[in-house]
């Protein structure tokens, strides 16, 4: 009962929180025991939606036509002593 009261009045704490005001107040209870409770009771946070990311479209890889214009390096063997 404590635990649905705390989480209707403090809508933006989760299991964990709730398990430190628990401990706070006198209540010995685990973090496992509080969330399969607050679990139980279909207690749970409501997530924020994703926001969703503007569409890019890749370029085209740049097509050399001569020697030396493409340099790469591999920095699983390059080492500096």
């Amino acid at each position: 009962m404590r635990i649905r009261e705390m989480a209707q009045t403090r809508v933006h704490y989760g299991y964990r929180m709730i398990c430190v005001l628990l401990n706070r107040e006198g209540w010995k209870v685990g973090e496992d025991l509080v969330y399969r409770l607050y679990r139980e009771e279909g207690l749970r946070l409501r997530r924020r939606p994703a926001l969703r990311r503007a569409v890019v479209h890749r370029r085209g890889r740049f097509k050399p036509t001569g020697p030396n214009q493409v340099w790469a390096m591999d920095f699983v063997f390059d080492q500096t002593l």
